[in-house]
């Protein structure tokens, strides 16, 4: 028993820019693997690729020209995929991509686009039955704005209601939006700096940098909402984090 590779595909799924490695973006939709391509410089930043799977194996690569001008894709944010409504997510240039497969052009186009939060960068992007999650983790803070960059994560609803859920511990660059996963009526965030709490009884327990994962049960019935999000638990390791 165990895993056993079916195949190797080569593509820049990782490779490098600007003198530096970056992973490009990247999801499963059913039987295709869907990335962004780095090697060919901004031309091929402007596109989505994708290989398909069948009985005859892999197919060759496929592209769909997605951006136009400079609005390149951005691969140091992760891309998800919703299987919920067959569409996947990907990161523009100061703006957030709803794309789908469109089987008549046999091609994936853009679907709607969301404007990035201003003076702020988005490191990680969750989607789950139209629900588009975008987590501002404060780490890569951009300017000298007025509010203290402690994370929070933009909710957007099909019917373009949001929501904000801010970190509830407000510790500077605890990372609060660095990781986000729905699991049906749940909602995960990670926190990967999260040093201490607020409440004196817990400051022995917690020292810097060990962590920790703050789970939401959701009400889809409350879109845009404030009880759409409510905070069950926060779960936190004794163990520091390494870096």
């Amino acid at each position: 028993g165990g895993w056993v590779l079916e195949t190797s595909l080569t593509g820049a799924f990782g490779s490098s820019l600007n003198g530096s490695t970056k992973m490009g973006g990247i999801f499963f939709s059913g039987s295709s693997v869907v990335y962004g391509d780095l090697t060919s410089g901004t031309a091929d930043r402007l596109k989505v690729n994708w290989f398909t799977s069948s009985s005859l194996g892999w197919g060759s690569r496929n592209q769909s020209t997605i951006n136009s001008g400079t609005d390149y894709l951005q691969f140091e944010t992760n891309w998800a995929y919703d299987s919920g409504t067959s569409k996947g997510l990907v990161h523009g240039l100061n703006n957030i991509k709803e794309i789908q497969y469109n089987h008549g052009t046999s091609q994936w186009e853009v679907y709607r686009t969301h404007p990035e939060k201003t003076n702020a960068e988005a490191v990680f992007l969750a989607y789950q039955d139209g629900v588009v999650a975008i987590g501002y983790s404060g780490m890569g803070y951009r300017g000298l704005g007025t509010s203290t960059p402690v994370g929070e994560v933009n909710i957007i609803h099909p019917d373009s209601q949001t929501n904000t859920i801010k970190a509830p511990d407000q510790d500077f660059i605890d990372g609060f939006g660095t990781s986000i996963d729905f699991s049906g009526s749940y909602m995960a965030i990670g926190a990967p700096n999260f040093d201490i709490t607020f409440n004196s009884s817990e400051r022995e327990l917690i020292s810097n940098d060990k962590g920790a994962a703050y789970l939401y049960k959701i009400d889809s019935d409350q879109s845009g909402s404030s009880d759409w999000a409510s905070i069950q638990r926060k779960i936190y390791t004794r163990v520091e984090n390494p870096r």
